[in-house]
């Protein structure tokens, strides 16, 4: 949405809200009549939350781009991006929706090649998933379940 010149003034939410109305009273006209609030254009971050903007953010992030990758994709500094990420929910929803699904599509492929034979997939996903009977190196207990020490003596 971009708001110029005294337009804001039209709108019903303007008297009611007064972070709003603070917010725009603070706010500068640039040229070519976008508004500006604290830095950063509403009409910049507007454009990525249409409908549009969420599938490229969330097909971005399915490809495995870094958040700094997606940021220079959309044509602003990663600070800006983080900002956006934090101000607009519908943001991080976009990029958590991404990741959601090529992690459910890696974790799919190394099932299949655990249960398929592979050995280095098997020992994979039994570390990981059940890491308290399958570890590659076992940690050295010292204390028994009392909690007292062990000792441990070793006749040669």
């Amino acid at each position: 949405m971009i708001i110029q010149g005294d337009d804001f003034c039209r709108f019903r939410w303007y008297d009611r809200h007064s972070e709003i109305r603070t917010a725009l009273r603070r706010a500068s006209i640039r040229p070519g009549g976008a508004l500006f609030v604290g830095g950063v254009g509403l009409d910049r971050a507007e454009k990525w939350l249409q409908e549009e903007g969420l599938t490229l953010l969330e097909g971005w992030a399915r490809d495995g781009a870094t958040r700094e990758a997606i940021a220079q994709q959309m044509g602003v500094s990663a600070s800006t991006f983080y900002r956006w990420i934090k101000r607009y929910p519908q943001l991080a929803q976009a990029l958590r929706k991404g990741r959601e699904v090529v992690d459910y599509q890696v974790e799919q492929a190394l099932l299949d090649r655990a249960l398929g034979g592979d050995l280095r997939a098997q020992m994979y996903w039994l570390n990981n998933r059940r890491g308290d009977k399958w570890q590659e190196h076992p940690k050295e207990k010292t204390e028994n379940e009392s909690g007292e020490g062990v000792t441990v003596i070793v006749d040669v």
